[in-house]
């Protein structure tokens, strides 16, 4: 009952613990939580790995109250995202001017983004053209339409992508999936006997550990 009671406390305080807790919230210099004692509760803050954050608010962390553990405690949801997302060598391989096979768990993640409430941009050098291959890309997601919501919306002209960086990924809320975005995960084509494709089941565990999904 003492956990619970605890916990509930916890749960609504986004910086600072409640009662006769004061001490806020911090990271040390090498990325650790520190832990701290105030009042008469002996608090240990531990985090393993990258400590998870948006615009320096926590969002998850391991921690001890009174010999308690709380694991991955979500302070605040990371803000929503505009995503642009490319298509070929992406969602599915690279065969342009046609669509190439699809690219697995592609469609899957792209819809748990759009249920966590993203908004997705199509970002392709289909839009840089105007042979036809731009509208097939749209055609491509509206036949999967038991899988994803519709995409209908597009940049004017492809925007290269910068290289991978969660921090500044989770300042701006910009999120560029690509193949030609240097560090984004990468298999070999399943149909294709040479190239890469984005590895869709990589970033859907990044995604769920950043708590974008």
């Amino acid at each position: 009952m003492v956990k619970h009671f605890i916990k509930s406390i916890l749960l609504g305080i986004p910086y600072c613990f409640r009662p006769r807790l004061t001490s806020y919230v911090h990271r040390s210099s090498s990325g650790r939580l520190a832990s701290t004692r105030s009042g008469t509760l002996d608090v240990c803050l531990i985090t393993s790995g990258l400590l998870k954050s948006n615009r320096d608010e926590l969002f998850f962390f391991d921690f001890t109250v009174m010999g308690y553990p709380f694991h991955h405690l979500s302070l605040r949801k990371p803000a929503l995202m505009t995503i642009y997302l490319d298509f070929d060598g992406t969602v599915v391989e690279h065969a342009y001017p046609a669509n190439g096979s699809l690219n697995p768990r592609s469609l899957e993640v792209v819809r748990r983004l759009q249920d966590a409430g993203h908004n997705i941009v199509l970002n392709t050098y289909r839009a840089d053209l105007n042979d036809g291959s731009l509208e097939e890309a749209f055609r491509f997601f509206a036949q999967h339409g038991h899988i994803i919501l519709p995409i209908t919306s597009h940049t004017p002209r492809k925007m290269n992508p910068p290289a991978w960086n969660w921090e500044e990924t989770m300042r701006s809320s910009i999120l560029y999936i690509d193949d030609i975005c240097k560090g984004t995960p990468m298999v070999p084509n399943k149909t294709l006997l040479y190239g890469q494709m984005v590895d869709w089941i990589v970033l859907e565990s990044w995604f769920s550990d950043q708590g974008i999904i």
